[in-house]
């Protein structure tokens, strides 16, 4: 014998399901923000890299590190007060920190040794 569920249950869980979706549509307009500020942060960095790129082979030439770690401070500074815009401009914040931002200028750093 099939007996129907309780209507006062059915009525609660209707009752959510504008909320529901409205939290899940949210969600996904967030989560698509976030991606898209990520892939604007690391065009900056390759933007500045591409501009430091005569500064990295000045580097190579004379191996030394010290003159890295000054041009990766100023691309993460760089990219660090464009972090901060994209945040002022959307209002959501981003979810890099300072070892993203390493992290990020390394690889660029490596890809950029591999191609030459």
């Amino acid at each position: 014998m099939i007996t129907p569920s309780f209507p006062p249950i059915q009525l609660a869980v209707i009752s959510y399901m504008p909320l529901a979706s409205y939290f899940l549509v949210v969600g996904i307009f967030f989560s698509a923000i976030s991606v898209a500020q990520a892939v604007k942060i690391r065009n900056y960095v390759l933007k500045s890299t591409k501009s430091v790129e005569m500064q990295l082979d000045f580097l190579r030439s004379i191996g030394s590190s010290e003159m890295e770690q000054e041009i990766q401070k100023k691309v993460q500074s760089i990219t660090k007060s464009s972090a901060e815009k994209l945040e002022e401009d959307s209002g959501i914040p981003t979810s890099l920190d300072d070892s993203n931002i390493k992290e990020y200028i390394t690889t660029v750093i490596r890809e950029k040794r591999a191609h030459v």
